[in-house]
């Protein structure tokens, strides 16, 4: 809930100051960017985009209400840094019709503390699924001997 704070905030600083732009390490620059897009700035009609959002983000909840439910604390942390970050972008999206990014790695693409939690959210949901699977597995081998 801190890093969503903190995204938010960050991205309230850069619409009312639009102008700025910090240079730090290897060519890394703080910048205000406007994203009409989705990921790495693809173009998506709006209204379709809104719709599919939506429905992702009710998607989401489900498996962080059934996380929470199974006490599955992790996979619950997991849904819940990706429920965030693609709320943080669903807001910027009804409030400013883009999303507001502003971490630019040259070469590469301009994102946002949100789109880092819902990286770092899927790359958690995957490795507790492989964990359990290699559990479950082991149990399976286990069981058999």
């Amino acid at each position: 809930m801190v890093v969503f704070a903190i995204d938010r905030l960050v991205k309230s600083f850069f619409v009312k100051n639009p102008d700025v732009h910090q240079d730090f390490l290897f060519g890394t620059a703080f910048r205000f960017v406007k994203n009409p897009g989705i990921a790495f700035s693809l173009s998506v009609p709006s209204a379709l985009l809104i719709i599919i959002i939506t429905g992702a983000l009710v998607f989401l909840m489900f498996f962080m209400f059934r996380a929470g439910k199974s006490k599955r604390d992790f996979l619950f942390f997991a849904f819940s840094l990706v429920f965030l970050g693609a709320l943080s972008n669903y807001i910027d999206r009804i409030l400013y019709s883009y999303v507001v990014d502003y971490v630019d790695f040259p070469y590469f693409t301009v994102l946002n503390i949100a789109d880092i939690m819902i990286t770092l959210g899927l790359v958690l949901i995957v490795a507790d699924e492989w964990l359990l699977s290699k559990a479950v597995a082991g149990k399976k081998q286990k069981n058999t001997l």
